[in-house]
């Protein structure tokens, strides 16, 4: 983004009335970086992307007794919802104050029921006396060999067990039955807890991008 084409989007901004806008910007990109801020854009994320190649997958761990790793069923949602709106506070939109905090964990809600319905190719859950205590989201367009986890969440009653890194291997072993060549997923750079569970499942950082928002109300 240069001066002239941040004046072409204010324009656009105000005539269709629009409250807050997204800017994603390279992190190494000076003149987009010094046009927003500028221009009065927030500084909100880190936006980190990490992936790994398939080509040495050797299968997942075992789930301890008590664990169960399968795909999701209707009666989860309910509680798949839940976890939902209790896992992603690190994300932009919680660091951003002009966003209600409520509004914000039920987005992450509806996220996971649209992945459920349709959204996502596969939605796997990891079960605990017979409830969900857990879920990760994986995704492969048709045609393609690159899969995308896009959402993991843990249940507060069950973090500390290690069901993180079984959902994110069972993951990816469903994209390496799918052909898949390489998996990538995308966290904050303020979570660390995340990129570690990613790096010890042979993920590495990819790019580094930065968010912005913009609001004019």
């Amino acid at each position: 983004m240069n001066p002239q084409s941040w004046q072409s989007a204010r324009t656009w901004c105000q005539t269709m009335q629009i409250d807050c806008l997204y800017l994603l910007a390279d992190a190494h990109d000076n003149h987009t970086i010094r046009t927003a801020e500028d221009a009065g854009f927030r500084f909100v994320d880190m936006r980190l992307t990490l992936g790994r190649s398939l080509d040495s997958w050797g299968g997942s761990s075992v789930p301890p007794d008590g664990v169960i790793i399968r795909s999701w069923d209707e009666n989860d949602l309910a509680e798949l919802e839940r976890i939902a709106r209790l896992s992603f506070t690190q994300t932009r939109f919680f660091f951003d104050p002009f966003f209600s905090p409520e509004k914000s964990a039920e987005m992450y809600a509806v996220w996971i029921a649209k992945s459920c319905h349709g959204r996502a190719q596969a939605v796997l859950v990891a079960e605990i006396d017979r409830s969900a205590a857990g879920f990760i989201t994986c995704r492969l367009e048709s045609g393609r060999t690159l899969g995308e986890i896009e959402l993991v969440g843990v249940s507060e009653h069950a973090r500390g067990r290690g069901l993180g890194g079984l959902l994110v291997q069972a993951s990816l072993n469903w994209f390496s039955n799918q052909r898949a060549s390489a998996v990538e997923v995308v966290t904050q750079g303020r979570n660390l807890e995340a990129q570690r569970l990613y790096q010890r499942n042979g993920f590495t950082s990819k790019t580094m991008q930065l968010w912005y928002h913009k609001w004019f109300r």
